[in-house]
């Protein structure tokens, strides 16, 4: 929720201005407004101008939707929210609010929230126009609502206190105090609050709306924050990172380490990547799809948008149909979130050095300052005996005072030394002397001690943080080995890995056409099966590809067949090239009649187009012919026809049913652009497909359940590259093809002297 639209409306001293708007939509509309009730929709490039009246007051707010195509709304002095096409067409109108709108904000999923002077907040869905959710706020800007950047929340300024808000309008929580304008908020895992307000650094506040804690430096949420398990947070400052709990308490602060930084955005970097990427292409069906050999821009498409603008049901045979003439590229799948994970270990082995060291470091700091207490432990002792034997030697002896004395009364001027008592002088004198210097050694080595025990206790928070940051990087890369498990196991070869070969599909195809396409046939010729009197009382059926038959044909029909599943072929079983939709052409030899009925059939869609049933009697047929034919090869306009076969059945009236088979000049042509279209041959690719399988079998990184994961993945994307060839062996149906000529022609023929048989009679 972090990147929206916004639209503040027109206050009423912009009004009274009554200057001219001018709103660009896209590169070739733009809106004039601002000056009553009324619009301008523009296209330049067409020289085109008109003027829309969608509201019954002025017109004080228009923006075009960025997560809607060729979409804008309007706000109007009437309370009510216009929705629009760029061609001016309404496609909503939002009312129910009482009194002026403040401005909107666009939403994802086609949702519009809107802020208005009734002390209400109003989320509505744009595809229905239904209102969704009511809440009651008193809000005196657009600016006072501030969306989450991580949750489906919003935070309302209320002149009291501040309100968390969910979009089906509960009210989560109320910020207790809280006056100040909110510039951003967060959801922590634990249901608690990060608020960042004007000129203040972020605070945390509990899920009941209770201050917890303010931060005494700003951050970014997006960029210096990282969530971790066990209500902890990571929070990057400068070039040093910090560990604290969600309750605000500081658990241990790295020092400034540019190597940790680079770490933890690493880490800040894969976590938004990952989650992005995933909310991006949550299933199988929203990474890139081919529909055909032939690698030409149309041959990729989005499986998603594709099933949802045809709106289809995948069931039973249409799954297996959809399965087979669309599949997802392996490539991007096998890529996705790689480069994340090889980034992740790389930080993993540096941040697995960098902790030995630290460790290292601060047992070393450890050695030290015991061996610095020790030593001062020691010299402090030795300062003691030695101070015991000067006091001893100083003050016990009267001789040594009265020397003293005399020191002292003569002004400190050196008497001459002799005898005993110069002696105890001398005693008294080094050892005070020594003792002095053991008491600083001792001191000394205190200091030292004190030095070395701060070094090891910011190597141990260190140690804390990046301690913290291995586990946070063990998380993602699993997370992301959950998901990429879970595309695999949509890839529809990996629970049939016979599926690509064809045989199912071409057996699920030949059953339709054999039993519930040819049923609804002999229905529309009204025909029982005692009237064909062809072998076993069966049809003559012959079907190829939609996408080749004559253009005339075609038009009639040609908006309600789908051009993406009329491009969707592979080659299956037998050298034999399926097609999702084909024209199917079902001929019915009757005692003194020929029954006709053609029709689009998608299987992908399951359903007929263009139905027609057609009977001629035989003295009515002029000619049966087959003849090689141009035909527009449908996928390349640059690329102009192929050659094709085409069988025409002639009637007196001049009526003519045709079909259009592919012969072995047109799946030559197929093949031709299907290898001129490749960046890199299929040997080629199975070629590197065979390096990456030896990687993946010396990647020390990589547990057996990954790996074994991987190479699976390799076996499949091979198996893709293995059929995706174009060959036909276009013997069968040009048999068929002369075969049908031959029976109709013989039918004919026998029509035709039974019908001379009968004059002679």
């Amino acid at each position: 929720m972090s990147k929206q639209s916004r639209c503040e409306t027109l206050t009423d001293n912009e009004l009274e201005q009554g200057l001219l708007k001018d709103t660009k939509l896209d590169r070739k509309y733009r809106v004039e407004w601002g000056q009553g009730p009324d619009y301008t929709l523009i296209c330049d490039d067409e020289d085109i101008r008109k003027p829309y009246q969608r509201h019954s007051g002025d017109v004080i707010a228009l923006m075009p939707l960025r997560k809607m195509e060729r979409t804008f709304v309007s706000v109007g002095l009437d309370h009510n929210i216009c929705v629009s096409a760029f061609n001016g067409r309404q496609q909503q109108l939002l009312t129910g609010h009482d009194d002026r709108i403040l401005g909107l904000i666009e939403l994802a999923k086609g949702k519009l929230l809107s802020v208005a002077k009734d002390n209400t907040v109003r989320v509505w869905d744009l595809f229905t126009g239904r209102e969704l959710t009511v809440m009651e706020a008193e809000v005196a800007a657009l600016s006072d609502i501030k969306l989450f950047s991580n949750s489906d929340n919003l935070a309302i300024s209320e002149p009291k206190d501040v309100t968390i808000w969910s979009f089906e309008g509960k009210k989560v929580a109320v910020m207790q105090g809280l006056k100040s304008a909110i510039n951003e908020v967060f959801t922590l895992d634990d249901g608690s609050w990060l608020i960042k307000t004007e000129n203040n650094p972020p605070s945390i506040w509990s899920a009941t709306g209770k201050f917890l804690h303010q931060f005494k430096f700003d951050f970014s949420f997006t960029d210096d924050l990282a969530e971790l398990e066990g209500d902890r947070l990571l929070i990057r400052r400068d070039t040093s990172i910090s560990l604290w709990s969600t309750e605000g308490e500081l658990l241990s602060s790295h020092q400034a380490d540019d190597e940790l930084v680079v770490a933890f955005d690493t880490l800040k970097k894969g976590q938004r990547d990952s989650h992005q990427h995933m909310a991006d292409h949550p299933e199988i069906i929203d990474y890139p799809h081919l529909r055909n050999p032939l690698h030409l821009p149309h041959s990729r498409f989005n499986a998603r948008e594709e099933i949802e603008s045809q709106g289809l049901k995948l069931t039973g045979d249409r799954k297996m149909f959809w399965d087979f003439f669309n599949r997802p590229l392996f490539e991007p799948v096998k890529t996705a979130m790689k480069g994340t994970i090889a980034s992740a270990r790389r930080q993993l082995r540096k941040l697995d050095e960098k902790q030995q060291a630290a460790a290292e470091a601060r047992d070393l700091a450890e050695r030290k300052r015991k061996g610095a207490a020790r030593w001062s432990w020691f010299f402090l002792i030795l300062t003691l005996g030695l101070a015991g034997i000067g006091y001893l030697a100083f003050i016990g002896n009267p001789m040594v005072l009265d020397l003293a004395r005399q020191l002292v009364t003569e002004k400190l001027q050196l008497p001459r030394l002799a005898g005993k008592r110069d002696f105890f002088l001398v005693v008294a004198v080094v050892f005070g002397a020594a003792g002095a210097l053991m008491l600083l050694l001792g001191l000394i080595l205190f200091g030292r001690n004190r030095k070395h025990r701060r070094r090891q206790l910011q190597l141990e928070e260190n140690l804390a943080v990046q301690a913290v940051i291995a586990p946070a990087y063990h998380s993602m890369i699993q997370r992301i080995k959950r998901y990429r498990r879970g595309l695999l196991s949509q890839i529809p070869i990996f629970s049939d890995n016979e599926l690509f070969t064809g045989r199912k599909v071409a057996e699920a195809i030949n059953h339709q056409i054999d039993n519930k396409l040819k049923q609804m046939a002999m229905d529309e010729c009204g025909l029982e099966k005692e009237d064909i009197i062809y072998t076993d009382h069966e049809a003559i059926v012959l079907s190829d590809w939609a996408l080749i038959q004559d253009d005339d044909k075609r038009r009639q029909v040609k908006s309600k067949l789908n051009l993406g599943n009329e491009l969707s072929f592979w080659t299956g079983a037998n050298k034999q090239i399926l097609f999702a939709v084909q024209y199917v052409q079902y001929i019915f030899l009757t005692e003194d009649k020929v029954d006709v009925f053609t029709t689009y059939y998608d299987f992908i869609a399951g359903k007929c187009i263009g139905k027609e049933a057609n009977a001629f009697y035989y003295k009515d047929v002029t000619n049966v012919a087959k003849r090689d034919v141009d035909r527009s090869n449908g996928y390349n306009a640059d690329n102009g026809s192929i050659s094709a076969t085409e069988i025409t059945l002639s009637v007196a009236s001049g009526e003519r049913i045709r079909l259009t088979i592919l012969n072995e000049d047109s799946v030559s042509s197929m093949a031709n652009d299907a290898k001129d279209n490749e960046s890199t041959s299929i040997e080629v690719r199975i070629d590197q497909l065979e390096q990456d399988r030896r990687e993946i079998m010396e990647d020390p990184d990589m547990d057996e359940e990954e790996r074994q994961e991987e190479l699976a993945m390799i076996d499949a994307h091979m198996t893709d590259l293995n059929n995706q060839d174009v060959a036909q062996d276009t013997t069968v149906s040009s048999t068929k093809a002369e075969e049908t000529v031959r029976n109709i022609r013989n039918q004919l023929h026998n029509h035709k002297q039974h019908s001379r048989g009968e004059v002679a009679i």
